[in-house]
């Protein structure tokens, strides 16, 4: 996200500094961060501990566009959120086994 993204009014009328818009600009990147990474490991559950069908579900998630991959959670939010509770058991693993490693 650029400066210019936030350039405006602040709260009290008065223009942004940088200190403040440097704090915006990481407050969104980690919204958008933490939502990727969550759709990241689901699909992962789906891929690594899914049946076939589930499976192809994940590939599919994974290389969808916004709009197919939000028909996909529609359409089997069973799925998306049992896999969604395996998906964040797993990255609890791997983060675990990446901390050990060093």
């Amino acid at each position: 996200m650029s400066y210019a993204y936030f350039t405006g009014r602040g709260k009290r009328g008065r223009d942004l500094d940088r200190q403040q818009v440097r704090k915006l600009v990481a407050e969104k990147q980690n919204v958008i961060v933490s939502e990727y990474d969550q759709d990241w490991w689901t699909h992962e559950a789906m891929k690594r501990l899914g049946g076939s069908f589930v499976q192809h579900l994940g590939w599919a998630a994974r290389y969808a566009d916004s709009e197919n991959h939000a028909k996909i959670k529609a359409t089997w939010p069973e799925y998306w959120a049992k896999y969604k509770e395996l998906g964040e058991q797993l990255r609890q693993k791997e983060t675990v086994k990446s901390k050990s490693k060093t």
